[in-house]
């Protein structure tokens, strides 16, 4: 947690850190480009002022606020603050609607409830504000869209011939000496986003060819890490903008870096002589046991030795022969990996491959078959509010899928039901009509292997 309101702290910055390798695996493989963490209710403090989020490589954001995970979004597209006190990153260029810094501007709809939810621009503050009941301007919308292309909209296309790919943990300390902390060569075919806008590169890295010959540079970005305290936190003391280079005792950064063909060695510098040189020199020693089960888990050893240097390891999974890698495991503490197996997206059948790296040469082993559960997707019925009763008339209904490696569904196939109306209309969004009485309501879907969802629920409907 943070020390104090409005900070985010060391322990934040290794979460908002580990997110973003999550990132880079999860965009080299096709799996996804945000990642989102959550932290659990349990760890709100009691009283006084807390960090609401921090986005960077990732998306650090507590539950129970989607507002927040929202406004992260923002971030990372680009998004500065708007009107936060004493934060000298403030969007300067967010327009003043009559006199109010915050204000949304025009009046904002939000049509996924019933009725539409109306945003007066003289009670509603912008999305990458602080204020109260915020929703977003048509300024930070237009803002986002302009910077889309940061962030694919599409899934990736995979494909089974990936191309080497170098993954770092780098340390630049305040001497400016260099540590190594990770380096994983592993075969992907996504691509990696990167956040220039903001970002500056005090490091760099020549790819060297076996004659010392520079093949490209790679600049590794320092990305100030974005949000402070959010709303009801009383903190009311702003970011204070990001911390001057030098301040820190090192710098962390992670990044992919393509490893062409001829690729040799690694040298880091800024600008002048080089502060530290990495050549390919021995693979390292991999074993790996088969994996064992339980009723829940797969556990399996991973031991990885090298005679000058610790051998970074990436454990990977395929539940489709090899189609599609899902990580695992980065770096498994002690050696051991453990993953709950209904946690797999498989077709049931699966196998591990782990990567070991050092001196820039990797060893790469694979288990044998692991036979397992057909994975499908899951149905999540999302009820509305009935503390206040609900009159007959406009009930929004939602139903929530997690894919779980499955393509969406069609949206004419998820269906809805009532014991009372029966026939209510499909899609995971829907406005229904009910009449009075008690409502079972079921919402169906096909469960990706051949199979159907289904969740139910009770409304009851004053007359």
């Amino acid at each position: 947690m943070a020390s104090g309101a409005g900070e985010c702290n060391p322990a934040w910055d290794r979460l908002v850190a580990d997110l973003g390798v999550t990132g880079i695996f999860t965009a080299l493989f096709g799996l996804g480009n945000l990642v989102i963490g959550f932290v659990p209710n349990a760890a709100l403090p009691a009283a006084g002022g807390y960090v609401a989020g921090c986005g960077r490589g990732g998306i650090g954001a507590f539950i129970l606020q989607p507002v927040t995970v929202a406004h992260e979004i923002g971030h990372l597209f680009n998004r500065d603050h708007v009107a936060v006190p004493n934060d000298p990153r403030n969007d300067v260029n967010y327009p003043n609607y009559g006199g109010d810094i915050q204000s949304i501007g025009e009046v904002g709809i939000n049509t996924g409830t019933w009725p539409p939810t109306i945003y007066d621009p003289d009670a509603s503050d912008d999305l990458m504000s602080y204020g109260s009941n915020r929703w977003i301007s048509p300024y930070t919308y237009r803002g986002i869209l302009d910077g889309r292309s940061l962030h694919p909209s599409a899934k990736a296309r995979r494909s089974r011939v990936g191309r080497p790919v170098l993954v770092v943990g780098v340390r630049m300390k305040r001497d400016r000496s260099i540590e190594l902390r990770r380096a994983l060569m592993v075969e992907a075919s996504g691509q990696v986003p990167r956040q220039g806008a903001q970002a500056t590169s005090p490091l760099s890295v020549d790819i060297l060819d076996a004659h010392d010959q520079v093949l490209f540079t790679h600049h590794l970005l320092a990305v100030p890490t974005r949000g402070c305290c959010g709303e009801g936190t009383g903190c009311g003391s702003g970011c204070g903008g990001p911390v001057p280079p030098g301040r820190e005792p090192w710098q962390d950064f992670d990044e992919a870096i393509e490893w062409p063909e001829g690729a040799r060695s690694l040298s880091f510098h800024d600008g002048g002589e080089p502060l530290l040189v990495v050549d390919s020199g021995e693979a390292p020693d991999l074993e790996v046991s088969e994996p064992e089960r339980d009723d829940v888990n797969l556990r399996f050893r991973v031991v990885a030795s090298h005679p000058r240097v610790t051998a970074s390891v990436a454990v990977l999974f395929t539940g489709d022969d090899g189609e599609t890698w899902w990580p695992i495991a980065i770096d498994p503490t002690d050696g051991e990996v453990t993953v709950n197996a209904s946690s797999l997206p498989s077709k049931g059948q699966g196998r591990f491959r782990v990567v070991a790296t050092a001196e820039l040469l990797s060893t790469v082993v694979e288990t044998g078959v692991v036979e397992l559960r057909a994975t499908t997707r899951l149905l999540h019925l999302m009820l509305p509010d009935q503390s206040c009763g609900i009159a007959a008339g406009p009930v929004l209904l939602r139903a929530r899928l997690d894919l779980r490696g499955h393509a969406f569904p069609s949206l004419r196939e998820v269906r809805w039901w009532s014991s009372i109306d029966g026939d209510l209309g499909t899609g995971t969004d829907l406005v229904a009509e009910l009449g009075a009485g008690t409502h079972e309501v079921t919402v169906t879907a096909p469960d990706g292997v051949g199979g159907t969802l289904a969740e139910r629920g009770i409304i009851i409907v004053s007359g």
